[in-house]
Parts: structure tokens; sequence; C-alpha cells
């Protein structure tokens, strides 16, 4: 895997980034239940990047509705995502992805197409699991292998409550996101696939 990326894509839900939203109790504009937007998964990575090629930029969006609606879901809503022409893309999604609807609609056929619609031929991409560990993890990996890049497996993570930002938030659905610990060990786990190394 080449090493020199200049342009990373971010694709994931709200641990990835997720705008305000008040009736949460969520005033952020980052990876949500991170302290702040530098203690993020993505904006940790991107410091370690940015240390070997500092002009690299990234963009972070939010595809959680693929997750709800994937067997209908169209995949021309990821036009920006494509057309940003990513060398290192970076796929990290599953918490919003219903086991039984992925059973009954092929969830690993529809992951491995949106990865051949958004991911520039001859660039790199990396796949990433579930903080909440599920079987819709083992779907994600058979159709990164089928695509053939990377995949890690990080559901572990979430079942350590020390990851989460347990008792940081009055909303219970915030406060099971990844806090600064969670997003440091994701980050960490994301680098050393990267480039086979400590992050910090």
């Amino acid at each position: 895997m080449r090493k020199d990326w200049s342009r990373v894509l971010f694709l994931g839900n709200s641990i990835t980034v997720h705008p305000p939203a008040p009736k949460l109790e969520w005033y952020g504009n980052w990876g949500m239940a991170a302290s702040c937007e530098d203690n993020d998964y993505v904006h940790i990575l991107m410091r370690a990047i940015r240390e070997r090629h500092p002009g690299a930029q990234h963009r972070a969006l939010n595809i959680a509705d693929f997750e709800r609606e994937f067997w209908e879901y169209d995949m021309a809503r990821l036009a920006e995502a494509r057309a940003y022409d990513a060398d290192l893309t970076i796929v990290r999604i599953g918490e919003n992805v219903n086991a039984e609807e992925a059973a009954a609609h092929d969830f690993e056929q529809f992951y491995r197409r949106m990865l051949d619609f958004i991911v520039p031929a001859g660039s790199a991409a990396l796949c990433v699991g579930s903080f909440w560990d599920g079987p819709v993890n083992a779907l994600m990996e058979a159709a990164a292998a089928g695509f053939g890049c990377g995949y890690i497996n990080i559901g572990y993570l979430g079942r350590d409550d020390a990851n989460k930002a347990t008792g940081l938030f009055a909303h219970e659905g915030v406060a099971s996101h990844p806090g600064d610990r969670g997003m440091e060990a994701i980050a960490r786990l994301i680098w050393d696939a990267l480039v086979g190394e400590e992050i910090l």
C-alpha cells in the first residue's frame, strides 16, 4: 500500500462526523462524543499523516443513510465522495446496519458496490468495522476481501466501557459512542494497519 497520501477521504457515520444536534445535547461538528475536534479519530490520524506529508488534505463525510437503506440507496448520492478523487479512502461504518436487513438484502453485495463506486482505480483503501460488535462485521470483511483491500475488526473496543463516553453525555446514544480513549484506540489501529507502526 502506498504511503504518500495527499488526499484522504473518510466515509463513516456519527463516529466520523456529526453536526450539532441540540436535541441530543451534542454541539460539536466532529466525531460524536470526542471532547473536541482534535480528539476524534479522523483528526488524530490526519495529524500523523501530516507529520509525513504536511500538505495532506482530507474530507470526512457521514454516510449513515447508506447504512440504514443500503439495498435501495442511490449511489449517485456519493458523487461528492467519488469526485474527491482520494488516494486513500477509509470506510468506517456498521453501527447503523440492521443485522436482519443485512442478511435479507445481501449487505455484502451493496457494501462492495459502494467501494467499487467511490474508490479510484489504483488508490489505497482500508475498511474498518463497527465499534459495536455484531454479525455485520463479517459481511464487511468479506466485501473488503472481494474488493482487494484491507479490513480491521475493532468490535472488541466497544465491549470495554472505558472506551465509551459513558457518563459524559445525558443522551444514552451519544454516551455509547467512543470517547477520547476509544477514538485514540481506533486511530491507533488504523495507523498500524496503514503503516505498521505506533501513531505516537
